[in-house]
């Protein structure tokens, strides 16, 4: 799944997963943070979409990453993001 479309509709199950990637790898240099960075904010404001109707969600039978899986993927974002690590 192309990342910009994950962007621009703030999907959160794909964001769920790009930003699971980017927190299983350091960020080695100042792109690779930028960009870690802005995976991870976008998902975390995607996240807080608690309205069903304003919340974009692709779901896909048998693989929809359950609440209590986003919700730890998020606390570690925010995690991440306040420590400002690679």
């Amino acid at each position: 799944m192309e990342a910009i479309f994950l962007f621009a509709r703030e999907e959160l199950q794909g964001l769920a997963r790009l930003s699971e990637a980017y927190l299983r790898i350091d960020a080695e240099d100042s792109g690779a943070r930028f960009k870690k960075t802005l995976a991870l904010s976008a998902f975390r404001h995607a996240h807080g979409e608690r309205e069903h109707q304003t919340r974009s969600e692709l779901p896909v039978p048998g693989h929809t990453w359950n609440s209590d899986r986003l919700d730890d993927v998020a606390r570690r974002a925010e995690d991440w993001l306040k420590a400002g690590t690679t």
